[in-house]
């Protein structure tokens, strides 16, 4: 749980007076004044905004003093407008991972900002993704061969989802039925898990058979 004085420095390392920070996070300044007191606890959302936030300052901040030299590359990427088109933003982000990869200047800067303060707090995110991400790192410790029948099992029980929503007008009029989609949720899940599975024992045996 952050601590008024946490949240009161957060801010301030932002560079934000109370009433601009209310107006970023979508609240009245009388709340940011009540985190600060510490008569209301800050909700864990905003919690994680400040402090991911804060120390990105901080980090930009030391880095501005370190005698480094600026990557011109990495800085004329953060210059560049972000396409509008989701696989042009995979792109557009998967250049810059590449090159800071094997960038000397971008490792120095990194290494630097590593020793100094250690990993960035958690990204801020919504508890879908939160649980994406658990599910995803779950996933990454199974065997190459078992992960697609997580990731097809998902998409089936998506699609199901979607389904069911449309469908909830009707079952609100027929209670007795709400059950019969619920039970096709979890027919659809295991019936894309088995195909998933399927396919990563086919890639698994074709890859063997390459090697």
């Amino acid at each position: 749980m952050m601590t008024a004085h946490e949240a009161i420095s957060a801010r301030k390392s932002m560079g934000l007076t109370q009433t601009a920070l209310a107006a970023e996070f979508g609240l009245t300044p009388s709340i940011i004044t009540a985190w600060e007191a510490g008569s209301v606890n800050v909700p864990k959302r905003f919690e994680d905004q400040l402090r991911y936030r804060a120390a990105g300052v901080e980090r930009e901040a030391a880095l501005a003093v370190s005698g480094l030299p600026e990557c011109e590359l990495d800085k004329a990427w953060e210059n560049e407008p972000v396409p509008d088109k989701i696989e042009a933003r995979v792109k557009h982000l998967e250049r810059i991972v590449n090159h800071r990869a094997s960038c000397a200047i971008c490792q120095a800067r990194d290494k630097f900002i590593l020793d100094r303060f250690g990993p960035m707090p958690p990204v801020p995110m919504s508890t879908s993704l939160r649980l994406l991400g658990w599910v995803s790192d779950r996933t990454e410790k199974l065997p190459r061969w078992a992960q697609p029948a997580v990731w097809v099992g998902l998409a089936f029980g998506g699609y199901s989802v979607m389904k069911i929503v449309f469908m909830l007008p009707r079952l609100a009029r027929n209670p007795q039925f709400l059950w019969v989609p619920f039970a096709g949720l979890g027919v659809s899940i295991s019936i894309g898990a088995a195909i998933g599975l399927i396919y990563g024992a086919f890639r698994a045996l074709r890859e063997r058979n390459r090697a």
